[in-house]
């Protein structure tokens, strides 16, 4: 991430609508505070550089398509190369996949989890449901089995006292 910016500077900004990084030359160099979601509960203040020129998109293997335009950008997402912004995304991609995986623990969780989040339909989430599948198929092959145990998953082969009550998902 980069803390200041000055005119003229080559910057990259990752852009999740189009999964790519766009690259761009800083116009003005102004940093103002936006909030967001204003009318919320829970608003959210970004420092926002005021305006940028967008150059190119630059893809994970360096190709490169056009792109014109100007716009701001969030602080906080710039960086000074798009391989910067690309680690910054999976690491953050793969933050909230550890976040999904936690909300299963057990055998009501995993059926529960498809009414939770969008599997489907034009709000499809596809992290949501690349976890859930992922998840699903651990189970389905035996690589982890759920049992019900005071409402927490185990990982095969571990054992309890005697309250287990053990409820095995497997196809066979």
């Amino acid at each position: 991430m980069i803390d200041k910016v000055k005119k003229g500077q080559e910057i990259y900004y990752y852009r999740n609508i189009f999964d790519a990084v766009q690259k761009g030359t800083v116009e003005d160099p102004i940093v103002t505070t936006d909030v967001f979601g204003e009318a919320t509960d829970h608003p959210m203040e970004f420092k926002c550089i005021k305006n940028v020129h967008w150059d190119e998109y630059v893809s994970k293997d360096g190709t490169t398509f056009s792109s014109v335009g100007s716009s701001g950008a969030v602080l906080d997402n710039v960086f000074l190369t798009a391989k910067e912004a690309y680690e910054h995304q999976d690491a953050m991609i793969e933050k909230c996949k550890e976040k999904l995986r936690g909300e299963v623990t057990c055998l009501e969780d995993l059926l529960r989890y498809p009414l939770n989040h969008c599997l489907h339909d034009e709000d499809f989430d596809e992290i949501s449901a690349e976890v859930y599948e992922d998840m699903c198929q651990k189970v389905l092959s035996g690589e982890f089995d759920l049992c019900i145990l005071n409402g927490k998953g185990h990982v095969k082969g571990q054992t309890g006292d005697n309250r287990l009550i053990w409820s095995y998902i497997k196809r066979r």
